[in-house]
């Protein structure tokens, strides 16, 4: 029999467990792209929480069936960090480790176009509270876009445009760029060129397609490049793709190489906590005295060891600005 993959689904743009075979035993070491202001120990302490509040879904019922929610996720799992997407795909298949973590988007385009993936679970599919809480609201992670401090006339540009694209300018690129490419077509982009004015370096790695894409020929595509050509149109700038590996878009941000980096935010959510004096729980909205019930044992039980006031700024260096997530 194949040997088949599984993968659990969580936010479009948020984090995915990419499994090698429904096998027996736990899922002990999971690969990640490496995290520049994160160590494997600390991220692995994100990973346990959602162990956790696996089990704690499994006794809840929902769905009680499932496997990932009846300690198919070691309660104790080890990180392993990895440059690029390649790297990590290639030691999964080796056995090196037992699953991925990856965006939503690009865990279907990779089930797409390798029959050795399939689904595990739709995060989405689920009406619950607790799977709100962790994958929805609390450990949900976004894109960004992030640049030095001395650039914040161009951050406010950006950020204009983004603004101007809007949510419905997005989701039309993202049928087109994500959907179009989950579905075996990943468009060309055709950039934008602006006679005579200022050219903005941006960064692109191709480890996450079809966000950040570059096909086989060399060429950067997918829906970031696609956003960026509207951002160009907008604020009249011309933009240059620099391929960069993942773990040198900081460097290369402080050397000057480029003025422009893709970011993943976590705990989106819990910063604008922060930020505006709230309580966790004041995010969500239970709808019954059973929501409001396993928000409490939450905040019992998985809450006291797990220090999300620390990990909400984790992923953003000093010195840098992160645009609002998109």
């Amino acid at each position: 029999m194949k040997k088949m993959a599984a993968l659990t689904l969580v936010l479009i743009l948020a984090l995915a467990v990419l499994v090698p075979a429904m096998a027996e035993g736990a899922i002990k070491r999971i690969g990640t792209l490496q995290m520049l202001n994160m160590t494997e120990s600390e991220y692995a302490a994100v990973q346990k929480l959602r162990a956790r509040t696996g089990v704690m879904m499994n006794e809840a019922g929902v769905p009680a069936e499932h496997p990932y929610y009846d300690g198919m996720l070691d309660e104790e799992p080890e990180i392993v960090f990895f440059d690029n997407l390649n790297d990590m795909i290639m030691a999964l298949d080796a056995g090196q480790i037992d699953a991925i973590d990856l965006n939503r988007s690009t865990a279907e385009y990779l089930c797409a176009n390798n029959e050795g993936l399939a689904i595990l679970m739709d995060y989405e599919a689920e009406d619950n509270i607790l799977a709100d809480f962790l994958f929805n609201t609390f450990m949900g992670y976004d894109f960004s876009l992030m640049l030095p401090q001395e650039k914040q006339d161009l951050a406010d540009e950006l950020i204009g445009a983004l603004d101007a694209i809007g949510e419905e300018g997005q989701d039309k690129l993202a049928v087109q760029y994500i959907n179009g490419a989950i579905n075996g077509d990943i468009p060309s982009v055709e950039m934008p060129v602006i006679e005579g004015a200022e050219t903005i370096r941006v960064a692109v790695t191709g480890d996450l397609p079809p966000m950040d894409y570059v096909s086989p020929d060399g060429q950067p595509a997918g829906f970031n490049v696609a956003l960026l050509a509207e951002i160009s149109s907008l604020i009249g700038k011309n933009i240059e793709l620099v391929p960069i590996s993942a773990e040198a878009r900081a460097l290369a941000l402080s050397s000057g190489q480029v003025d422009v980096v893709f970011w993943s935010r976590s705990c989106v959510a819990v910063q604008e906590m922060i930020e505006n004096d709230l309580h966790w729980m004041d995010l969500l909205d239970p709808e019954d005295e059973e929501d409001q019930a396993m928000l409490e044992r939450i905040d019992d039980e998985l809450l006291p060891d797990f220090d999300y006031v620390t990990y909400a700024g984790k992923d953003i260096p000093d010195g840098l600005i992160v645009t609002d997530s998109y």
